[in-house]
């Protein structure tokens, strides 16, 4: 809940806040993992430094920081829009998908293969640098087919 009107802007995460119906406004914003997909098809396939290609959906789930200070940004940034998935794909739909395509341009298939399941730290970094201050990165999953 963000309280926000006459007095400073509250963040509470637990418990309750005195509101002032004519004063105060109340937003309510979801801490709920919100997960969307990115994907690189067959029309513009990953290419890897190795000259390999490969189809890929990259799953990503984010949800907003728990921190007062994050709630309050993410309140003034986006009010109740932080709510909608739809919203928020779009809002890192494309950047992500950059990232993706960025660490593909500098690694190895073949080491992104041997990795699996686990996701390589420089891709989860490079995710975790893109997503605003607000947002933070629990989990990526990856699965693609080779086309080389």
């Amino acid at each position: 809940i963000v309280k926000t009107g006459l007095g400073s802007a509250e963040a509470v995460t637990a418990g309750g806040l005195l509101i002032y119906p004519v004063i105060n406004q109340v937003q309510f914003l979801s801490l709920a993992w919100q997960q969307f997909e990115i994907e690189c098809g067959k029309v513009s396939p990953l290419s890897f430094a190795c000259g390999n290609t490969t189809t890929c959906k990259v799953t990503v789930w984010i949800s907003l920081d728990t921190t007062a200070s994050a709630i309050l940004e993410a309140a003034q940034s986006f009010g109740d829009r932080n709510n909608d998935p739809n919203f928020l794909s779009q809002l890192y739909q494309d950047s992500l998908h950059q990232v993706v395509r960025r660490y593909a341009a500098t690694a190895e298939l073949e080491e992104l293969q041997t990795s699996l399941p686990e996701i390589p730290s420089a891709l989860m970094l490079a995710l975790e640098q893109e997503l605003e201050g607000f947002h933070q990165l629990h989990r990526v999953g990856l699965m693609f087919s080779t086309d080389s």
